[in-house]
């Protein structure tokens, strides 16, 4: 196998990222966001004014549900003629608060804040706007990060506020709320949902659903194959050997869009080095991203369940060789 030189892989690896994984979950989407897309059409052009229905859209991060909402909406363009003012989309900022995510949805709309406002004056303007431009649909992203260090006041503000979007009088507009379901040392967007059963019962939840060993050996060989065959990389005989898979898995934090920007590392790695794919190729990927030893690093240890794959510069705990003063 030639090495290649640096120009080269840099394209090859922009191929690689530019793959596109037809998932479960993608096709869900893809279903569910044309199907909300023509209900609001035909809705607006029928002069409904009832209760407009929305989509939640949850998973860890790393699993690749902005990528694959994304997909989706540049998807609609083509497929559905989708028009640049029917779905708006911004991405919370953290730390978040009602005033800052109504400046982020305005400025989305076109509209930048170049002046303080309250909240109440913000939303009332966005509310005009969306019905002005004639929006259907409302894309929140990083949703969680709304409901960040707020208190119970301030998360029946949100709750009431997305609720009033969907039911603006003559204009409903249907929302799309992206995030992460849970957060360590606060809520999600899924303890949003479980706060207000009215605001639940208007938006549909799909789960980008954490992988496997059992459910994804098989996808494993093929996706690897498919990015082995762009970087122009054989694979070793014996890479799958030892349980790879699961310990491919576990270092992707079971996400399959940080799963495979491993595999892409590993073959950046293997295009470098001029050698076939092999495991030492994905110790070095995950080396370079973590900055962990061998000794934790999942590649590697016989002992990888062990390993927390979240943390940075991990090494083994060796004493002190120094005495603490008295």
């Amino acid at each position: 196998m030639r090495r290649k030189d640096n120009d080269e892989i840099l394209a090859r690896v922009r191929k690689m990222r530019g793959v596109r994984i037809n998932t479960p979950e993608y096709f869900m989407i893809k279903r569910a966001f044309e199907r909300l897309l023509q209900q609001r059409r035909i809705g607006s052009a029928a002069g409904d004014t009832g209760e407009a229905p929305g989509l939640a859209i949850l998973g860890e991060s790393g699993s690749g549900k902005t990528t694959t909402f994304r997909r989706v909406r540049n998807e609609a363009e083509k497929t559905m003629n989708l028009q640049p003012n029917e779905v708006v989309s911004f991405t919370v900022q953290s730390p978040a608060s009602i005033k800052g995510v109504g400046a982020a949805a305005l400025d989305a709309l076109g509209y930048p804040l170049r002046v303080n406002r309250t909240a109440f004056a913000i939303w009332q303007k966005v509310r005009d706007l969306l019905r002005e431009n004639r929006t259907l649909i409302l894309v929140v992203d990083e949703a969680q990060d709304i409901m960040r260090n707020q208190s119970k006041r301030e998360m029946q503000d949100v709750v009431s506020t997305l609720k009033t979007l969907m039911q603006i009088e003559g204009w409903p507009i249907s929302v799309i709320l992206l995030g992460v379901p849970h957060l360590p040392n606060a809520p999600g967007l899924l303890d949003l949902l479980h706060y207000d059963t009215q605001l639940a019962r208007r938006l549909r939840p799909i789960e980008f659903s954490p992988l496997s060993e059992a459910t994804f050996k098989k996808d494993a060989s093929a996706l690897i194959s498919q990015y082995a065959a762009l970087a122009e990389v054989p694979i070793s005989d014996v890479l799958f050997a030892d349980k790879f898979v699961d310990r491919l898995i576990f270092s992707g934090h079971q996400q399959l869009g940080v799963t495979l920007e491993l595999v892409i590392e590993a073959l950046e790695f293997a295009m470098r080095d001029g050698h076939e794919l092999s495991r030492a190729h994905f110790r070095e990927a995950y080396r370079d991203k973590t900055g962990a030893v061998d000794a934790l690093n999942p590649f590697v240890t016989d002992d990888y369940r062990q390993v927390d794959p979240y943390k940075l510069l991990d090494s083994p705990e060796i004493p002190p060789t120094w005495e603490v003063p008295k």
